[in-house]
Protein backbone atom coordinates (compact mmCIF):
# COMPACT_ATOMS: atom_id res chain seq x y z
CA UNK A 1 0.00 0.00 0.00
CA UNK A 2 2.60 2.00 0.97
CA UNK A 3 4.52 1.65 -2.68
CA UNK A 4 1.49 2.73 -4.42
CA UNK A 5 0.95 5.78 -2.15
CA UNK A 6 4.15 6.45 -3.17
CA UNK A 7 4.10 5.93 -6.72
CA UNK A 8 0.70 7.69 -6.94
CA UNK A 9 2.76 11.00 -5.05
CA UNK A 10 5.63 10.90 -8.08
CA UNK A 11 2.81 10.58 -10.64
CA UNK A 12 1.06 13.26 -9.04
CA UNK A 13 4.20 15.85 -8.41
CA UNK A 14 4.95 14.85 -12.46
CA UNK A 15 1.73 16.02 -13.93
CA UNK A 16 1.51 19.54 -11.50
CA UNK A 17 5.16 19.69 -12.89
CA UNK A 18 4.55 19.04 -16.55
CA UNK A 19 1.52 21.33 -16.19
CA UNK A 20 3.23 24.40 -14.53
CA UNK A 21 5.85 23.88 -17.59
CA UNK A 22 3.42 24.11 -20.53
CA UNK A 23 1.89 27.20 -18.70
CA UNK A 24 5.13 29.43 -18.62
CA UNK A 25 5.74 29.71 -21.95
CA UNK A 26 3.07 29.74 -23.99
CA UNK A 27 3.70 32.91 -26.26
CA UNK A 28 7.51 31.13 -27.27
CA UNK A 29 5.40 27.89 -27.80
CA UNK A 30 3.14 29.99 -30.25
CA UNK A 31 5.86 32.24 -31.67
CA UNK A 32 7.95 29.05 -32.50
CA UNK A 33 4.86 27.52 -34.31
CA UNK A 34 4.91 30.43 -36.96
CA UNK A 35 8.53 30.48 -37.40
CA UNK A 36 10.79 28.35 -39.70
CA UNK A 37 14.00 26.72 -38.04
CA UNK A 38 16.57 29.03 -39.84
CA UNK A 39 14.24 32.21 -38.59
CA UNK A 40 14.59 30.31 -34.81
CA UNK A 41 18.12 30.32 -34.95
CA UNK A 42 18.20 33.84 -36.45
CA UNK A 43 16.46 34.92 -33.73
CA UNK A 44 18.57 33.49 -30.75
CA UNK A 45 21.55 34.43 -32.54
CA UNK A 46 19.93 38.18 -32.18
CA UNK A 47 19.17 37.41 -28.53
CA UNK A 48 22.85 36.03 -28.07
CA UNK A 49 24.50 39.60 -29.61
CA UNK A 50 22.25 41.65 -27.60
CA UNK A 51 22.62 39.99 -24.56
CA UNK A 52 26.77 40.01 -24.93
CA UNK A 53 26.39 43.46 -25.77
CA UNK A 54 24.55 44.56 -23.02
CA UNK A 55 27.14 42.43 -20.79
CA UNK A 56 29.88 44.37 -22.02
CA UNK A 57 27.95 48.14 -21.29
CA UNK A 58 27.19 46.56 -17.89
CA UNK A 59 31.15 46.30 -17.45
CA UNK A 60 31.51 49.91 -18.32
CA UNK A 61 29.54 51.24 -15.65
CA UNK A 62 30.50 52.68 -12.46
CA UNK A 63 29.40 51.52 -9.10
CA UNK A 64 27.00 54.63 -8.73
CA UNK A 65 25.65 53.98 -12.31
CA UNK A 66 24.96 49.99 -10.89
CA UNK A 67 23.53 51.34 -8.04
CA UNK A 68 20.98 53.14 -9.80
CA UNK A 69 20.08 50.76 -11.92
CA UNK A 70 19.70 48.50 -9.04
CA UNK A 71 17.41 51.19 -7.04
CA UNK A 72 14.09 49.58 -6.36
CA UNK A 73 12.81 52.76 -5.22
CA UNK A 74 12.50 54.42 -9.05
CA UNK A 75 10.20 52.20 -11.16
CA UNK A 76 11.74 51.42 -14.74
CA UNK A 77 11.95 54.84 -16.85
CA UNK A 78 13.44 56.78 -14.02
CA UNK A 79 15.75 54.45 -13.16
CA UNK A 80 16.64 54.63 -16.98
CA UNK A 81 16.64 58.58 -16.64
CA UNK A 82 18.55 58.56 -13.85
CA UNK A 83 21.03 56.36 -15.45
CA UNK A 84 21.13 58.07 -19.19
CA UNK A 85 22.02 61.75 -17.18
CA UNK A 86 25.07 60.22 -15.52
CA UNK A 87 26.19 58.71 -18.43
CA UNK A 88 29.87 59.50 -20.01
CA UNK A 89 30.33 60.26 -24.12
CA UNK A 90 31.91 57.23 -24.90
CA UNK A 91 29.14 55.07 -23.16
CA UNK A 92 26.37 57.17 -24.34
CA UNK A 93 28.20 56.13 -27.61
CA UNK A 94 28.31 52.37 -26.83
CA UNK A 95 24.30 52.49 -25.58
CA UNK A 96 23.60 54.03 -28.87
CA UNK A 97 25.60 51.87 -31.35
CA UNK A 98 24.27 48.93 -29.05
CA UNK A 99 20.74 50.32 -29.88
CA UNK A 100 21.12 50.87 -33.52
CA UNK A 101 22.72 47.34 -33.92
CA UNK A 102 19.63 45.94 -32.34
CA UNK A 103 17.39 47.62 -34.84
CA UNK A 104 19.21 46.53 -37.66
CA UNK A 105 19.15 43.41 -36.33
CA UNK A 106 15.58 43.13 -36.36
CA UNK A 107 14.96 44.67 -39.56
CA UNK A 108 17.43 41.77 -41.10
CA UNK A 109 14.69 39.11 -39.35
CA UNK A 110 11.53 41.05 -40.60
CA UNK A 111 12.76 40.67 -44.14
CA UNK A 112 12.95 37.35 -43.62
CA UNK A 113 8.92 36.96 -42.73
CA UNK A 114 6.58 36.32 -45.29
CA UNK A 115 3.41 38.13 -45.11
CA UNK A 116 1.67 35.37 -43.53
CA UNK A 117 4.04 34.81 -40.66
CA UNK A 118 3.93 39.09 -40.34
CA UNK A 119 -0.42 38.94 -39.66
CA UNK A 120 0.17 35.82 -37.35
CA UNK A 121 2.86 37.53 -35.14
CA UNK A 122 0.76 41.08 -35.18
CA UNK A 123 -2.31 38.80 -34.24
CA UNK A 124 0.11 37.42 -31.38
CA UNK A 125 1.48 40.31 -29.98
CA UNK A 126 -1.66 42.04 -29.94
CA UNK A 127 -3.08 39.03 -27.75
CA UNK A 128 0.08 39.01 -25.69
CA UNK A 129 -0.53 42.93 -24.79
CA UNK A 130 -4.38 42.09 -24.21
CA UNK A 131 -3.35 39.63 -21.81
CA UNK A 132 -0.57 41.87 -20.51
CA UNK A 133 -2.70 44.44 -19.97
CA UNK A 134 -5.22 42.40 -17.31
CA UNK A 135 -2.23 41.78 -15.55
CA UNK A 136 -1.23 44.85 -15.17
CA UNK A 137 -5.18 46.05 -13.87
CA UNK A 138 -4.64 43.31 -11.44
CA UNK A 139 -1.40 44.64 -10.34
CA UNK A 140 -2.85 47.64 -10.05
CA UNK A 141 -5.22 47.07 -8.23
CA UNK A 142 -3.36 44.64 -5.97
CA UNK A 143 -1.45 48.00 -5.35
CA UNK A 144 -4.13 49.36 -4.48
CA UNK A 145 -5.42 47.09 -1.56
CA UNK A 146 -2.00 46.97 0.25
CA UNK A 147 -2.13 50.79 0.01
CA UNK A 148 -5.62 50.91 1.92
CA UNK A 149 -3.83 48.51 4.19
CA UNK A 150 -1.46 50.14 5.19
CA UNK A 151 -3.03 53.80 5.54
CA UNK A 152 -6.16 51.69 7.96
CA UNK A 153 -3.11 50.03 9.75
CA UNK A 154 -1.25 53.63 9.98
CA UNK A 155 -5.24 55.43 10.88
CA UNK A 156 -5.38 52.19 14.04
CA UNK A 157 -1.99 53.26 15.16
CA UNK A 158 -2.78 57.15 15.22
CA UNK A 159 -6.01 56.18 17.30
CA UNK A 160 -4.32 54.04 19.70
CA UNK A 161 -1.43 56.79 20.42
CA UNK A 162 -4.78 58.89 21.23
CA UNK A 163 -6.14 56.96 22.90
CA UNK A 164 -2.81 56.15 25.49
CA UNK A 165 -2.40 60.11 25.66
CA UNK A 166 -5.89 60.58 27.02
CA UNK A 167 -5.36 57.76 29.31
CA UNK A 168 -1.89 58.65 30.44
CA UNK A 169 -3.71 62.22 30.97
Amino acid sequence: MKKVRFILGIVFTLLISNISLAQETPVKDAVKEVLTEEQIAILQENKALIKEKREAFKATLTEDQLAILQDASLDRKERMQALRETLTDAQKETFKANREAAKANREAFRATLNEDQKQQLRTLRAEFKEKRGINRIKNVQKERRQNQRERVQERREKIKEKREEIQNQ
